[in-house]
């Protein structure tokens, strides 16, 4: 299974009173169907799955798999600290007709999280996954970062088609890409990379920029694609202001600001996670302008 293409991860919306609006899941995702990209990321790390209950990521789900239309590829992040967790979760995201299940690194017992460890951690997974598994390595949330030695060894199980790179190396990125089977799909997690990794191999990006501008990035990867590389860089630049503006705080507390701006149901983070402050969020405003619906824009200003 080779995929193509920017996948959105979705938020999860909660209720002021914190339990999770499934509701608005299925409007968000319907809008998201709606849209050219070629599939949805639920519950990566900016749905917050970290922070649910295991019924919680199963009822999540269970209402994105109901309001997504048939045709996007839907990729569920059932990484858990253990792989008898994640095995778990994988099967219960099979039965309802996912696709992939994207399984970020463990984690908490850091001293333990050795290349080893995880070759077996991921090779074991892989061995009984009812999904296809694509890794998922995010340094700056697990503060482990997986050699790129270690996912070219991964990148030969049959069962493991692909990562999510979201280590913010484009030398690491590049390594991989050259190194890896060509059925193995390489995508960038970050959003400031994704022309980069395109040009050196990648597939796509799981984009969390995608959620205001995914037009933008679509056409971007057409230009690209039909070797306009002047008209890819030129949307790459336009889109500077957004990249940094989404991730000025840790991801999803401006994505789910910069979401409430555009209609979607969003609400706040769980805690500790908490709001943008004021003079953040006036930050993103301004960031947002030339995205923004033209009335919502001209109040913004």
């Amino acid at each position: 299974m080779l995929l193509q293409g920017i996948f959105p991860p979705i938020t999860t919306p909660f209720y002021p009173d914190g339990n999770v609006y499934f509701k608005k899941i299925e409007s968000n995702v319907e809008r998201y169907s709606r849209t050219p990209v070629a599939g949805i990321v639920v519950l990566g790390s900016t749905g917050e799955s970290i922070m649910l209950s295991d019924q919680e990521r199963r009822d999540v789900f269970k209402a994105a798999r109901q309001s997504a239309a048939p045709e996007k590829v839907l990729i569920a992040g059932t990484g858990i600290e253990s792989a008898v967790e994640t095995l778990r979760l994988t099967e219960h995201a099979a039965t309802l007709g996912y696709d992939l299940a994207m399984i970020r690194t463990p984690h908490f017992y850091r001293k333990q999280m050795q290349p080893a460890n995880l070759l077996a951690f991921y090779r074991t997974v892989a061995d009984s996954s009812a999904l296809p598994v694509l890794i998922y390595n995010v340094p700056p949330f697990t503060a482990y970062d997986m050699p790129a030695e270690l996912i070219i060894e991964l990148a030969e199980h049959s069962n493991i088609v692909g990562m999510k790179e979201s280590s913010g190396d484009v030398n690491q990125l590049a390594e991989i890409a050259a190194r890896v089977p060509g059925s193995f799909s390489v995508y960038s997690g970050d959003d400031h990379l994704a022309l980069p990794s395109a040009a050196l191999g990648g597939c796509g990006v799981v984009s969390v920029i995608s959620h205001v501008a995914g037009n933008d990035l679509a056409k971007m990867f057409a230009a690209f694609d039909r070797g306009d590389t002047d008209a890819a860089s030129a949307i790459h630049h336009s889109l500077m202001p957004l990249f940094k503006a989404l991730f000025a705080v840790t991801s999803p507390i401006p994505v789910k600001a910069a979401m409430r701006a555009f209609g979607f149901a969003a609400g706040a983070c769980r805690l500790p996670l908490c709001p943008l402050t004021a003079e953040q969020e006036r930050a993103l405003r301004t960031a947002l302008i030339p995205w923004l619906p033209a009335a919502v824009g001209a109040t913004a200003r």
